[in-house]
């Protein structure tokens, strides 16, 4: 039957199946990596917003030269912050710098992009489970029944997207400092 999805009688699969399902795939990534992308914050800039973080919390400083630090933060007052840098497993520094050298602050979180992959994830597994479902009810899904289908594809692409998402932190700016004045001559 030319033109449909599924096995040839010559026993190879047919182009619209393949071209289905990278359509499938692509528009998945593309989903994903739009909305992990579009979401910019606007960039603060009180010094204020870092008095009132917790010990602990996980931030990236950048500096006035554009030097970056990841860690967790130790403390903040008016004047400094002072970060525990995360160096490498075992190893870890204490970084203090002055409120006048810091360029920016960002929270560091990753349950955001943790959900949009695993809902990236379960929305490709359940395109997979449909079209496997009608594979397997024209005769071609050998010993699988549609429910373990369903948990492999599910399970498989929920898991792998939630992975990604994770991988890829959201960087939220609490901090930057204020623009210089207009340039005079």
């Amino acid at each position: 039957m030319p033109g449909t999805c599924g096995q040839n009688p010559r026993g190879g699969w047919n182009h619209m199946s393949h071209t289905n399902l990278n359509t499938l795939f692509l528009a998945t990534f593309l989903c994903f990596c739009v909305s992990t992308s579009w979401a910019v914050d606007a960039p603060p800039s009180e010094w204020d917003a870092l008095l009132a973080m917790r010990p602990g919390d996980s931030i990236q400083v950048v500096d006035t030269g554009l030097k970056s630090w990841k860690g967790s933060l130790l403390s903040v007052s008016t004047e400094e912050i002072v970060v525990r840098v995360d160096k490498g497993f075992l190893r870890a520094g204490e970084k203090r710098l002055a409120r006048d050298s810091v360029f920016r602050v960002s929270r560091v979180t990753r349950g955001r992009n943790t959900l949009i992959g695993l809902g990236a994830g379960l929305a490709a597994g359940a395109a997979l489970s449909g079209w496997a479902a009608q594979r397997i009810d024209k005769g071609y899904g050998g010993a699988i029944t549609k429910g373990q289908a369903a948990a492999l594809f599910l399970g498989t692409l929920g898991g792998a997207g939630a992975g990604i998402g994770y991988a890829i932190p959201h960087l939220e700016t609490l901090y930057r400092r204020p623009a210089a004045g207009p340039l005079t001559r």
